[in-house]
């Protein structure tokens, strides 16, 4: 399952995806089986795709032109680049600019 969270300059898109993990408990007979879900996180910018948890190290890096102005907006409206719906909010807003 894929699911795009924001598109413009940088579009970011969120890949869902299930594992299934199998362990061995002590006097349990036989295997359990237990589906987990995973994330990836994608990046777009300029055509090359960035795969990586948000965080402020990475919106830094994409957004270097112009990380001063979105640097205030973080500041402006306590947003944390670690927070999925912070960093679709940062990364909109640059989208604006």
């Amino acid at each position: 399952f894929v699911q795009v969270l924001t598109e413009g300059k940088i579009t970011a898109v969120k890949y869902i995806y299930k594992t299934m993990i199998e362990t061995t408990e002590y006097s349990v007979p036989g295997k359990i089986k237990t589906l987990t879900s995973s994330m990836l996180y994608f990046f777009i910018k300029d055509g090359k795709a960035v795969s990586q948890k948000p965080n402020a190290k990475l919106l830094e890096e994409l957004l270097k032109d112009n990380w001063p102005v979105v640097a205030s907006y973080m500041k402006q409206h306590s947003l944390s680049p670690k927070s999925e719906d912070d960093c679709i909010k940062i990364i909109g807003y640059y989208n604006t600019l």
